[in-house]
């Protein structure tokens, strides 16, 4: 059975707290370029903070510094950088819910912004990429690969989310050789956090919550 690619992905549970990137940026070259420390702000919703937080959509992760320290024990090829959290304007409540899961109102977590270090490319014959260009920008749209699918109700405001199974021979395929021993690896052509079995056993196995994993692709 070939090895397949997994996108490390928001699940859009709801039952967890969401966090919104507002900083920090540093214009470079003209570009705003996003840099350390990454500040993140508490939403409204749900106060129960999971391991994992996704505060965009392009590509930041932030976890909580045991899960870090747990998986760059187990595979490497991952960093951590500064986050600082703004606590939430609105009314303080509990300091913990019931069932003694950490709330947005704890001080017992301490959240890192990880960097995956190792990128490679996708093999351009073998992965299903779509290229377009809009405003000067090339997009490359990888067709064929798992997703999320979510819609939200116009009226409730509820978000509902559709899974969409990878179709045989969609997505991405990358040599698994380029990865040089790498569990976590970027391609350069996306912004995309991947992994591979190994990680996705070991996150799944661990019970860290908030993650989500989406098969992309497979090495060859």
């Amino acid at each position: 059975m070939a090895a397949k690619i997994w996108l490390l992905n928001d699940p859009m549970d709801d039952h967890f707290a969401s966090a919104a990137r507002v900083g920090t940026w540093k214009k470079i070259s003209g570009k705003d370029i996003r840099v350390s420390p990454l500040v993140l702000e508490w939403q409204r919703g749900s106060e129960i903070v999971g391991d994992f937080l996704w505060p965009s959509f392009e590509g930041d992760i932030a976890v909580v510094e045991r899960v870090f320290r747990e998986l760059q024990e187990r595979f490497g090829g991952i960093e951590a950088r500064p986050v600082k959290v703004i606590r939430p304007k609105w009314r303080r409540r509990q300091r913990r819910s019931k069932n003694g899961s950490l709330t947005i109102w704890s001080q017992d977590f301490h959240f890192v912004d990880v960097r995956l270090l190792h990128q490679v490319d996708w093999d351009w014959d073998k992965s299903c990429i779509r290229t377009t260009e809009e405003e000067g920008q090339i997009i490359h749209e990888v067709l064929g690969g798992e997703r999320l699918k979510v819609e939200v109700d116009p009226e409730t405001f509820e978000v509902r989310s559709q899974r969409l199974l990878r179709v045989e021979g969609g997505g991405i395929f990358v040599k698994a050789s380029l990865l040089e021993g790498h569990s976590f690896f970027k391609v350069s052509q996306s912004k995309w956090n991947l992994c591979t079995d190994a990680v996705r056993h070991f996150i799944l196995e661990k019970g860290y919550t908030n993650v989500d994993f989406c098969e992309v692709g497979e090495l060859f």
